[in-house]
């Protein structure tokens, strides 16, 4: 599906890099995520791992040309880490902008969240829809709605007024 805030590619990665972000998760120890740098689970309630050098290197190798070709753009790359998400059932996310601010990067300092910025959000699927209840991807500014199968991944730009919610 392609639409000029969100891309979606179906059948996007090789079952040996899926499988490598979930294996990441299962064994690289879990933190509990923040929400502009301040762990709130009222707010956002996730935990999350950092994957493996080489694993984000292998991810950068099929991500970066998607965005190039998609977006029109040059020279991407990936922000270390990539880093791997899984929300329970309940809250998940509000609806939020991905872009860095100042105070996500003072509350960095002191609670040692990591801050990822950079032009584009992407988020690939790692469970099939029928393994969870809620948890879909929404976008309210563009009322664009995304609960695809496992495997997709999803491409958007980050833009000063776009915000998104994890589910409806």
């Amino acid at each position: 599906m392609a639409h000029s805030f969100a891309r979606l590619r179906e059948h996007f990665l090789p079952a040996h890099l899926t499988a490598g972000l979930i294996s990441a998760f299962r064994n690289g120890p879990a933190r509990e995520r923040s929400y502009q740098g301040l762990v709130d689970k009222s707010l956002r309630e996730c935990q999350f791992v950092e994957a493996l050098q080489d694993l984000s290197r292998d991810l950068e190798s099929f991500v970066v040309p998607a965005i190039e070709h998609d977006y029109g753009v040059a020279g991407g790359r990936v922000n270390p880490p990539v880093m791997v998400y899984r929300y329970p059932l309940g809250v998940g996310f509000t609806a939020h902008h991905d872009r860095v601010t100042p105070i996500e990067l003072a509350r960095a300092k002191d609670n040692g969240q990591p801050v990822v910025g950079g032009e584009f959000t992407s988020v690939v699927f790692l469970n099939d829809p029928h393994e969870y209840g809620g948890g879909e991807l929404y976008f309210p500014d563009h009322d664009l709605e995304f609960k695809p199968a496992r495997g997709p991944w999803l491409f958007s730009r980050r833009r000063k007024n776009s915000s998104m919610a994890s589910q409806r």
